[in-house]
């Protein structure tokens, strides 16, 4: 017989509930940072959106890999869609470079090429498929690549924004009092210029 406790929760689901309270938390904190948090960007890189950047180019990379080595049929579409992946890789590079020290102007950045390279799979892979020009197992693999590519992009520009904007709101505010702060203000708008 299972202990009950006075919320009417086994210990099991007690502790699912647990693991996903946690996990609730640790989401909301990624995204929005409490005060201590906040004086730690100062200090930190935005690491984990610049690496879900880079993976998504290794993405990109390697979805036009699948259609690219497999293509037998290449019409002006693919000219257009090289240049893309170029601009696409170049974008995407420059993007997580400003997202890692937390540049506001990168978030639209990120989250417009995101939807982008999602757009990129039904523009160009789902066409080539149903033309035929492709196999199943290169437009799944497309699929799979644009798709989780847009969507680091997508979440790595959302991060951005609520920390960058955490961030320059928190400088605001304690820059009345301490000199480093303003300092830091005024070099973010130097960059911005």
């Amino acid at each position: 017989m299972k202990k009950i406790n006075s919320n009417n929760q086994t210990p099991e689901s007690s502790n699912k509930s647990g693991f996903f309270q946690r996990l609730g938390n640790s989401i909301h904190a990624y995204f929005i940072p409490n005060e201590e948090q906040k004086d730690m960007l100062r200090y930190q890189p935005h690491k984990s959106a610049y690496w879900l950047c880079m993976f998504a180019i290794l993405l990109d990379c390697l979805g036009f890999c699948f259609v690219y080595s497999t293509l037998g049929n290449v019409e002006w579409t693919t000219g257009v869609d090289i240049i893309f992946n170029i601009l696409f890789l170049l974008v995407t590079f420059v993007t997580a470079e400003n997202i890692k020290v937390y540049n506001k102007t990168a978030s639209y950045i990120g989250i417009i090429i995101g939807a982008l390279e999602i757009g990129h799979f039904f523009w160009y892979s789902l066409p080539l498929y149903t033309a035929g020009d492709i196999l199943t197992w290169v437009m799944v693999g497309d699929l799979v690549c644009f798709i989780a590519a847009g969507a680091f992009l997508l979440i790595a520009g959302i991060a951005n924004f609520y920390k960058s904007t955490a961030l320059n709101n928190y400088l605001h505010k304690i820059a009345e009092t301490d000199a480093s702060a303003r300092l830091e203000l005024e070099q973010k708008a130097k960059k911005s210029k």
